[in-house]
């Protein structure tokens, strides 16, 4: 059960004060502190301080004189200079400033600020009673400080101070005290330094549990902040300031290197600094803790928030806040952390930032017994950053696929241009874009415009870049036979490239050209005889051998010959005589042919070829049944076929097959 007093500071944190625990800097000390060291500190209020103790007590204990020589690490600005808090001004030019050595007091007195530094126990020894081990010597609550303003100070409590009679050179006051529950006269650093000795209070409350009870009244100042138990040691009021001390001036550099620099001399810490939450969590238990750490997965546009909550046993909601302010303006979802008493790890993702903005953000977490922030931190967005290697794929025509590999730290899109190639749509920070094409059926390059965008960047364009097929040529069918009449008839082209065609007959036309697969029109003129012709088609595709095809036209079409030879042909001086022939096809008419020589000298007449009447050969309609020959040589014999036919001109048809009838006759002498 908590004191009345703790239970007011509560109340008090729960409507005044938003605390704030932890730097970015102590999260990156956290690996300087020993493995383990704070593994025993486990439960809140009394039990916490007490597990605390029980690590940090028994430290190597030092002389006083040695104290001097501490203050060459534990002390000692960046620029070599004693690091005071009674007249430093942080960001400010310093009234005065001390070399290490040097600038030590001696054994003298001082009249005014800046004339040698001295060391100050921060908690008056007078308090604990004097030269006593081994909090005498204990470096974490003993300062290089200004010999003038530490006797202004005198053994007077820390405290506010609204009207002073005296103030320092750097600001800090003495007056009398204005933090309700103590009026008397208080010692006021500045600002920058409160929260340095509000944690160094705590650090002796804790560290010297098992005698602090003993010492409230070894002196009125001890007395006015001390309330005579191991805990919660301090008096109400002292308590509330160094918990809003501890709040608004949260952990800095200068007090880890401090912390960092005593443990290497005393190997004890000062939990208070490591871990600035306990406080919390040992004189205002019921209320959550809060520890804001450092974000991860920061790209240019989002981040991770995270953090840890303890609870301490009741139920207790948290969220981020966040924006380009210590002011926010911006707040994750509200999510329960549950209602457990030890820490719960908790994050939050934010989105939409922009690149290279730095970000303010705190871990919130809020129960029935009050609200706490985390620690103001800051994180930076990346500039975005995009290349994509290489900057072409040569790939072959066969389907397939290929990738290109994408360096960012940002959101990426990635299209193409091409429907043949299609891409990885997007992805985030490094990564790989796969590209897959289709089979490239022609003979021609081609090439897919790849465009990797990222917000705020130019875009980046690769390119995938197809080989062509080889070269292909059919053409089907190889002869299209056609009628002795006009007309056009048809090839079918397959091929991936561009092809020419022509004609070696001027009868015969064609298309000349196509490119792929296609149709070669071949347009005839008419056969008006009865010879059939041939026109060769030449199908021809740059670097393969052409290839041929045919057009071939029938003759017109013959009448049919006569069925039978006409009978009874002889010579009866110069005239010739015959009976007509009969039959289904009866001949149109006849061609008598003559030779002096012999039968065999006789030609045979060829169809479509219509022998013209002269000298030896007569044409003689049918019906009339006889042939005249004159001018016939005395005395000589002559001989005589007889043809029939149908049809004339180049349709003419002979009779030309069996037994052609022949005659010989001899002229009178």
């Amino acid at each position: 059960m908590l004191p009345l007093h703790t239970t007011r500071v509560v109340g008090r944190f729960r409507s005044t004060i938003l605390l704030a625990f932890f730097l970015f800097g102590v999260q990156l000390i956290f690996a300087q502190i020993p493995t383990g060291y704070y593994t025993s500190a486990v439960g809140t209020g009394a039990t916490l301080k007490t597990a605390l103790y029980n690590i940090i007590k028994g430290h190597t204990v030092k002389s006083y004189d040695y104290i001097w020589t501490a203050y060459y690490t534990t002390d000692v600005r960046s620029d070599g200079k004693v690091w005071d808090m009674y007249s430093d001004i942080p960001g400010g030019t310093p009234p005065y400033e001390f070399t290490l050595g040097s600038g030590q007091c001696g054994s003298g007195g001082v009249s005014a600020e800046g004339q040698c530094y001295s060391r100050e126990h921060s908690f008056p020894k007078s308090w604990f009673g004097g030269e006593v081990s081994p909090m005498y010597t204990d470096i974490f609550h003993i300062y290089p400080t200004d010999q003038y303003v530490n006797n202004r100070r005198s053994d007077n409590p820390y405290g506010k101070v609204n009207s002073p009679t005296w103030t320092s050179l750097n600001g800090s006051k003495v007056g009398p005290c204005v933090t309700p529950g103590f009026t008397g006269t208080v010692f006021e650093p500045r600002d920058d330094f409160k929260g340095d000795f509000a944690r160094t209070y705590f650090y002796m409350a804790t560290r010297y549990e098992n005698v602090i009870a003993t010492w409230q009244n070894n002196n009125p100042g001890g007395a006015a902040i001390l309330d005579g138990t191991s805990y919660p040691v301090y008096q109400t009021w002292y308590l509330n300031m160094l918990l809003e001390w501890n709040a608004q001036d949260p952990v800095s550099q200068k007090e880890i290197d401090r912390n960092n620099a005593v443990y290497a001399i005393q190997n004890n810490r000062n939990p208070f600094i490591d871990h600035p939450e306990y406080a919390l969590a040992i004189w205002v238990p019921g209320i959550p803790t809060t520890t804001t750490l450092a974000a991860t997965n920061v790209t240019a546009s989002g981040a991770t928030l995270n953090g840890t909550v303890n609870p301490n046993g009741v139920a207790t909601n948290y969220h981020f806040e966040w924006g380009t302010t210590p002011g926010y303006g911006n707040s994750t979802t509200t999510t329960s952390a549950g209602s457990g008493s030890g820490n719960v790890s908790v994050n939050a993702g934010i989105t939409s930032l922009a690149s290279g903005t730095i970000y303010h953000y705190r871990l919130v977490a809020v129960n029935s017994n009050g609200t706490s922030n985390g620690t103001d931190l800051m994180l930076t967005t990346l500039t975005p950053t995009l290349a994509v290697s290489p900057s072409d794929r040569p790939v072959p025509a066969p389907s397939g696929n290929t990738s290109f590999a994408v360096t960012s730290n940002s959101n990426w899109t990635a299209s193409s241009n091409q429907t043949w190639c299609t891409v990885t749509p997007s992805g985030s920070g490094n990564g790989t874009i796969t590209a897959t094409y289709s089979t490239n059926s022609t003979i021609v390059l081609r090439v897919a415009n790849i465009t990797v965008t990222v917000s705020g960047l130019s875009p980046i364009v690769v390119t995938v870049t197809q080989s062509g097929s080889a070269s292909t040529l059919s053409v089907t069918p190889s002869d299209r036979p056609v009628t002795a009449l006009s007309g056009n008839t048809s090839f079918t082209v397959t091929s991936n490239a561009n092809w020419t065609a022509s004609s070696n007959q001027i009868w015969c036309t064609v298309t000349p050209s196509g490119s792929g697969n296609g149709t070669i029109t071949a347009t005839y003129s008419i056969n008006s005889t009865i010879v059939q012709r041939v026109a060769n088609v030449t199908v021809t595709v740059t670097g393969l051998t052409p290839v041929i095809v045919t057009v071939t036209q029938a003759g017109v079409a013959l009448p049919p010959e006569p069925t039978n030879f006409p009978t009874n042909f002889s010579a009866f001086n110069i005239i010739l005589h015959w009976t007509d022939a009969t039959g289904a096809v009866v001949p149109t008419g006849y061609l008598v042919r003559m030779s002096s020589m012999d039968f065999s000298a006789i030609p045979i007449p060829v169809d479509g070829i219509p022998v013209p009447t002269g000298a030896s050969d007569k044409n003689v309609l049918s019906g009339v049944q006889e042939a005249w020959f004159g001018n016939l040589t005395p005395n000589t014999t002559y001989y005589f076929k007889i043809f029939g036919y149908q049809g004339s001109g180049s349709s003419i048809d002979y009779k030309t097959d069996g037994a052609v009838p022949q005659v010989q006759k001899t002229t009178q002498p």
